[in-house]
């Protein structure tokens, strides 16, 4: 009987560099557990990055959680840092239980593109035991990307114990200038409150591409970011 995935094994060792990164995607859509193999060693062995990365994403498709040491191993060993990310990210579609301690630990990390890219996976993930290492990281932050999550990740958890740290951003002038996190901060102090800030949530210059998920649906650009608020509370 012949193997209904050879086309796609066969084009993971394309000369194409897009042809495998279409390969992988693939796989990680209709492939099995007897694939899963030849994604991860894309993953560390093809010379292309883009490929490397849908290779992790296509493995951890395919397994679940059963993907979860070898994606640990990825993020702790791999020296891509966009596969990394990639890596980072599947764990927010993990298992809660499994992956709230190692998000807890990864946040540590002194890269802002990483720390980003963990608080987004706790969001994803609803790990709601990792507030206080989230506020914690707020006070002296200055990358804007790691701020932005992390104040959505306070708000959507409601966790009103942040609400003096992101006040001190509201006052940050050169912070501030950044469109989508004072976007973000005028919705979160509106979220637990601020008069002030859901007048200007109201009628200030925003960032009206800005979309937030929520229980499974997005809420886009400044009405629904006033309907999230209702939601919210």
């Amino acid at each position: 009987m012949s193997n209904p995935y050879k086309s796609f094994m066969d084009r993971l060792d394309s000369l194409d560099a897009n042809d495998r990164v279409k390969a992988a995607a693939e796989l990680g859509e209709v492939g099995t557990a007897n694939e899963a193999p030849r994604l991860i060693q894309a993953c560390w062995e093809d010379e292309a990055s883009t490929v490397r990365q849908i290779a992790v994403q296509a493995y951890a498709e395919i397994l679940g959680d059963a993907s979860f040491d070898e994606v640990i191993k990825v993020i702790n060993t791999h020296t891509d840092d966009y596969v990394k990310i990639y890596a980072i990210s599947i764990l927010g579609d993990l298992t809660q239980e499994l992956v709230e301690g190692p998000l807890k630990e990864l946040i540590k990390t002194s890269d802002p593109k990483l720390r980003a890219t963990v608080i987004r996976a706790m969001i994803h993930a609803d790990t709601r035991s990792n507030s206080d290492e989230i506020f914690n990281l707020i006070d002296g932050e200055i990358d804007t990307f790691v701020l932005r999550n992390a104040i959505e990740a306070m708000t959507l958890w409601n966790y009103k114990k942040s609400k003096d740290a992101i006040k001190k951003i509201n006052h940050n002038e050169e912070l501030m200038e950044n469109e989508e996190l004072k976007t973000i901060v005028l919705f979160s102090l509106a979220s637990f409150g601020d008069k002030v800030a859901l007048d200007k949530l109201r009628t200030d210059d925003i960032d009206n591409l800005i979309r937030i998920s929520y229980n499974g649906r997005f809420y886009r650009g400044r009405e629904g970011l006033f309907n999230l608020i209702k939601k919210i509370n």
